[in-house]
């Protein structure tokens, strides 16, 4: 099981696309995710996935425009490792 650290860009932004956290977690776990855990109303997620991040990827960008009304489709998910987003913190 790998840990990632996924970033979801185009949702809770100015009123549009507005995701609840607690519904989020819930789609999350829906899709096969374990300790699911998200931070706020930013869209961050931490979660454990058997796959890969480009496969946990594509599953989720799929599954939002779904699972939740949302005012635009394009929704991004940015899945990282905790290395790869220790990284980004650092530099």
């Amino acid at each position: 099981m790998n840990t990632y650290v996924v970033l979801l860009l185009g949702i809770n932004v100015g009123g549009k696309n507005t995701i609840p956290m607690a519904r989020l977690k819930v789609c999350l776990e829906e899709l096969g995710y374990s300790s699911v855990s998200t931070y706020i109303a930013s869209g961050n997620v931490i979660l454990k996935s058997p796959q890969s991040p480009s496969q946990t990827r594509t599953r989720i960008e799929e599954a939002l425009p779904k699972s939740f009304k949302l005012a635009n489709e394009l929704i991004k998910a940015l899945v990282l490792t905790p290395d790869q987003h220790r990284a980004v913190i650092d530099n």
